[in-house]
């Protein structure tokens, strides 16, 4: 991976004319997947956030684990809002100090508990930014203005701690696949619906059953609400009623904050979100919150803590490999411009005062593999493929002036391989690909170009040593050769590798031979037929938290040695993930034609762990709605809690004991982790049975 240089040099100094300014960002280039385009008008407004350094910090982690820990006396006393604001917020000067530099320049601003919105055309924000700014566009049609470097005013270093949407560029992907049923007139009707064109079809009475939620329970007070972040998705209004009304459900509650994006953005992530959350959680209103176009987790969290009112359970079905977009342990970042570790700080700090305000965040989880030698026995496991086995698994193609090789098909949709193939020069890198292929004529070389087309693909007679290596152009092809020094075997995914959220993965159900009874959950997998492979592993950079100390140390002992991938391929003392896994497999879903709210309608099967999150997050609210009824506080950060019932009532989960993922979303590698007994770093603790659980907290809060 290219490094990129994070200059907070105070001594780059440029005239402002008032005042010197210091450079404290700069980003060189752009980030894989966008490219820089015209320079946007001077008179188009921006929104721009200056966040403010907070004040005890670590009174607030202390707190954080007091009150999310059951053993703890301080268990389940949260704080308000406004006893939040006092301990976090900055100090008065420090907001006069940015306020009065703001002013000066006649730029609007709105102050917040710990950050300052701003809001100025972008001829401003240069002028006191020393900003040169252009439109930036990414593959998936998102637009944003950005620039690549910022500066500020040396005496407002010592109060703000970052500045967002000036220089950082996120590529955010939800963790699912879409798979469109065969419903002809796409009216979403029952003419024949999914469940009799796929028997296996996961429906919200199928969800209900399988994990012991009674099919009638719904929440009903008024103080409860669950919540959902959307990046460039919104949700089809029309689409959800079709889903209530197919599956006979009442008519949920849904508020809807941000921008409606159709028709220019996604919608399928939205829709399964909202429809499942709204099955499992019946009766629970839902805060919808729609992001704009460039803002990520850290906008998002802290957008929870300004609403008018709180959300006590939030689902995440988004993520960012640590590989291809920042690296927290070293500070580098190819998206942000600035030190990404304090981002990633910051972003957990906001989701500490989730917690100490009673509010569970559940996050799905998920992993991306590059170098790693490709399983030659598991070869295009999804099918459609030319040939079905090969001797050699895998390539590693090099560009000029790029530092980190591309291994395929393992790191197909990595960074490095987004800049290998560079969507710009698709016919110079086919004409690479085609000298290689000729030139190995004698293995019966096949290299599948097609980028876009998936599932991509290399295979060969020959070994890969036997295989030529190629120089064409900027492109050199070699056949793979495992080396610890060309990457990381696994990226672990951020925030759902945090240790102040609960991370969810996706179990797929298994049937009997007629395809009428679900009889088994294992992890879901691309090698059993999902769509896509749950995530899972150790965090390269956070640190493992007390509450999964035993449970890590339980897998290292009795089944890390014989499951496990190399030793010195993760850190047990990291953070292992996931907590908890939920059916992410084949959920029928009902999205609109066109993107807009109305239908025509067609449904869809879709899988991934961005399918179990909502709808887990879901079951909960069910069991806050019952706390609050009694008087009770929220659930709160649910870790502790859930690894403490995991020792004492074990039948709150289903251990799952089959299934891996060493298949990313297309193939599969030799290495990965394995569902053993106990919690894995692929299945965590198990899925929920909900009676049981409902139970062991009713014991616990001493509820009759």
């Amino acid at each position: 991976m290219k490094t990129i240089l994070l200059l907070l040099c105070l001594s780059l100094i440029v005239v402002d004319g008032e005042t010197d300014l210091a450079l404290v960002a700069r980003r060189d280039g752009t980030p894989h997947g966008w490219t820089e385009a015209a320079t946007p008008s001077p008179s188009e407004h921006i929104r721009w956030t200056i966040h403010l350094k907070q004040n005890n910090l670590e009174q607030l982690e202390k707190l954080f684990w007091a009150v999310s820990d059951p053993d703890n006396k301080k268990y389940g006393h949260y704080l308000t809002v406004k006893q939040l604001q006092d301990l976090v917020t900055p100090s008065p000067s420090s907001f006069e100090m940015v306020e009065a530099w703001l002013d000066r320049h006649g730029i609007s601003y709105v102050r917040n508990m710990d950050s300052i919105e701003v809001s100025s055309s972008v001829e401003m924000a240069s002028n006191v930014l020393d900003a040169e700014f252009r439109i930036h566009k990414h593959v998936n049609g998102m637009e944003v203005i950005r620039s690549n470097q910022m500066s500020l005013p040396p005496h407002l270093h010592s109060v703000i701690d970052i500045i967002t949407g000036i220089t950082d560029l996120f590529s955010i992907k939800p963790n699912v696949f879409v798979r469109e049923s065969e419903d002809e007139d796409g009216d979403g009707d029952d003419d024949e619906d999914q469940e009799v064109i796929d028997p296996t079809v996961v429906t919200p009475h199928l969800l209900r059953h399988w994990y012991g939620i009674p099919n009638d329970l719904a929440g009903n007070n008024s103080l409860n609400s669950q919540g959902l972040f959307a990046f460039n998705d919104y949700y089809s209004a029309g689409a959800l009623q079709k889903f209530t009304e197919n599956f006979s459900l009442p008519e949920p509650i849904v508020y809807a904050s941000g921008k409606n994006c159709f028709p220019y953005c996604n919608e399928a992530e939205s829709d399964l979100d909202v429809q499942y959350m709204s099955a499992m959680g019946r009766g629970v209103p839902i805060f919808f919150s729609s992001l704009e176009p460039g803002q990520w987790m850290l906008t998002a969290a802290e957008n929870v803590l300004k609403g008018e009112r709180l959300p006590y359970v939030v689902s995440i079905s988004y993520g960012y490999s640590e590989l291809s977009q920042c690296l927290p342990a070293s500070g580098e970042c190819q998206a942000l411009g600035y030190d990404s570790k304090k981002y990633v700080d910051r972003t957990n700090v906001a989701f500490q005062k989730l917690g100490v305000l009673g509010v569970s965040v559940l996050v799905a989880d998920g992993a991306v593999s590059g170098n790693c030698p490709a399983d030659s026995k598991r070869f295009c496991p999804t099918g459609n493929c030319r040939v079905n086995q090969t001797v050699c698994p895998a390539v590693t193609v090099t560009r000029v002036n790029l530092t980190s090789p591309c291994h395929l098909p393992m790191g197909l949709r990595t960074a490095s391989c987004d800049a290998i193939y560079n969507y710009t020069s698709m016919n110079p890198f086919n004409d690479a690909a085609k000298h290689f292929v000729e030139k190995n004529a004698k293995c019966d070389v096949i290299f599948d170009v097609r980028y876009t087309v998936l599932p991509s693909f290399f295979a060969s007679n020959c070994s890969c040593k036997d295989i030529e290596t190629t120089t064409h152009g900027e492109w050199t092809f070699k056949g793979y050769e495992f080396k610890r020094s060309n990457g990381d075997i696994f990226g672990p995914v951020f925030p759902a590798d945090s240790p102040y959220v609960t991370s969810v993965g996706a179990t797929q159900f298994v049937w009997n031979n007629d395809n009428t009874t679900v009889v088994d959950e294992i992890v879901a997998s691309i090698a059993t037929g999902s769509k896509i492979t749950s995530g899972g592993g150790f965090s390269r950079s956070l640190k493992r938290p007390k509450y999964q100390r035993d449970s890590v140390e339980n897998w290292v002992k009795f089944a890390a040695g014989s499951t496990a991938p190399p030793a010195w391929s993760f850190d047990r003392l990291n953070r292992g993930y996931p907590d908890i896994v939920y059916n992410g497999h084949n959920l029928l879903t009902f999205v609109s034609e066109y993107r807009t709210d109305n239908c025509s309608c067609e449904t869809q099967a879709q899988d991934g762990s961005s399918a179990s999150a909502p709808a887990l997050a879901g079951m909960f609210s069910l069991v806050n709605d019952e706390l609050l009824n009694y008087n009770q506080s929220t659930l709160g950060f649910l870790n502790p809690l859930l690894y403490k019932m995991a020792k004492e009532s074990p039948d709150s989960f289903r251990d799952i004991t089959m299934g891996d993922n060493k298949c990313t979303s297309f193939y599969c590698c030799r290495w990965g982790f394995s569902a053993t007994r106990g919690w894995d770093p692929v299945s965590g603790l198990g899925s929920p049975n909900f009676l049981p659980m409902r139970d062991y907290v009713r014991k616990l809060r001493r509820i009759n």
